[in-house]
């Protein structure tokens, strides 16, 4: 659609699509399922690992600077478990 010529599919949408490819239908996943999952998955290992880089060095010198000038830190709530 249009939409996606102005703003590219992220992987969020990706996951999205894919898990209700899956999910529909009562034939189950094929292999290319699975090596989308697989290629997605790697993909969203490199972004997580940038977010927890970006929480863990960037976020805390940020928190640094915001308490020399009296202003209240940044709060991230650790990740909620899943299951």
């Amino acid at each position: 659609d249009q939409a996606t010529l102005h703003f590219p599919v992220k992987l969020y949408q990706q996951l999205v699509t894919l898990n209700s490819q899956v999910s529909q239908g009562t034939h189950p996943p094929t292999k290319q399922h699975g090596e989308i999952y697989t290629e997605l998955s790697a993909k969203l290992d490199v972004q997580l690992t940038r977010l927890q880089a970006l929480e863990n060095v960037e976020l805390r010198a940020f928190n640094a600077m915001l308490e020399r000038f009296g202003v209240p830190a940044v709060f991230v709530a650790p990740p909620k478990p899943i299951g």
